[in-house]
């Protein structure tokens, strides 16, 4: 959707040439990141079972500067398809969510949402339909409230599902095409007898698509009876050269750290500040071109503290 709707010249040649250099595994980069990874917060209103934040995160919980927005979109926004406005919490917690968007699209980039749902009442997401959201991902693990909550701690399922179905009565009172809305349902042992009732829930209230995920879990009871739907246990990667975070993707946190991927939810080591430096002072400094030397050719002892070293090291454990 963001290709084609959010296309220009310069985003087409900057994405071509970005690709080029990571297929040569290129360590300093002239071309820029053509998607952004944004944490407008990651303060939470739930308690998910194996969420960092749902847990108890080990950062400090804040909510974004715009400022830190209009920086970053200032610098790189022409060269940007694509801005995820979640990270490790609930999105909707920011009260300027709605002037984000709009400053995204002030640079022509595709704007996506991953949400529980919970906090969108009727004048939230009339903002964010009149602020041309352009995806809205809606978590909802469960077609019933009992398995919903087992691993939703804290929510409510009829309350989540009838803020959607106002979000898409409202899309078609304001006669509006946008935001796409997709139920995103995560597969666990304790709900996947529910995934036919849940396709059938989603298509009665409106939901533009309904996606089943893999789970990332921390107790065997909860780990899905089909591998389809399993997660590698301790690294996203299969192999070092599968990454391709620290190329095409700029990733920072509520505070304006950035890390290597969203994967990094500590951000004990980053690998520079948008609250304190320009993006090209950090995109090829030397934390960042020695992570993208790990993920080339693995990781050299002097670079054992970097946070992809840690994740290469893992892939066989």
């Amino acid at each position: 959707m963001a290709f084609i709707r959010y296309n220009s010249s310069l985003k087409l040649i900057n994405f071509l040439h970005n690709e080029m250099e990571r297929r040569f595994h290129r360590i300093i980069l002239s071309s820029k990141p053509y998607l952004v990874n944004s944490e407008p917060t990651n303060r939470c209103n739930y308690h998910c079972l194996f969420c960092p934040t749902g847990k108890g995160s080990v950062r400090n919980g804040g909510l974004a500067d715009i400022q830190i927005y209009e920086k970053i979109l200032k610098e790189i926004g022409q060269y940007l398809y694509l801005i995820t406005i979640h990270g490790w919490g609930e999105p909707m917690m920011h009260k300027r969510l709605s002037e984000i968007i709009r400053l995204a699209h002030t640079r022509n980039v595709f704007t996506a949402i991953t949400t529980n749902g919970y906090l969108m009442k009727r004048e939230l997401s009339r903002e964010l339909i009149l602020s041309g959201l352009d995806y809205l991902v809606v978590s909802i693990d469960g077609a019933s409230e009992e398995t919903y909550s087992s691993y939703r701690v804290g929510g409510q399922f009829e309350t989540v599902l009838n803020n959607i179905r106002e979000m898409i009565a409202l899309k078609k009172e304001l006669k509006s095409s946008t935001p796409f809305v997709e139920w995103q349902f995560l597969v666990f042992r304790q709900n996947e007898h529910e995934m036919r009732a849940a396709e059938q829930l989603a298509k009665e209230i409106g939901a533009d698509n309904i996606i089943f995920m893999p789970a990332y879990t921390e107790d065997e009871q909860f780990r899905s009876s089909d591998n389809k739907f399993h997660l590698p246990r301790f690294t996203p990667l299969s192999k070092p050269s599968d990454c391709r975070h620290l190329w095409s993707t700029l990733t920072f946190h509520w505070d304006g750290s950035v890390v290597p991927c969203c994967y990094d939810h500590t951000g004990r080591f980053s690998l520079g500040s948008l609250a304190h430096e320009n993006f090209e002072h950090i995109w090829n400094n030397r934390h960042f071109s020695e992570s993208r030397q790990i993920i080339k050719s693995g990781s050299p002892i002097h670079s054992q503290h970097l946070t992809c070293a840690q994740c290469v090291n893992l892939i066989n454990v």
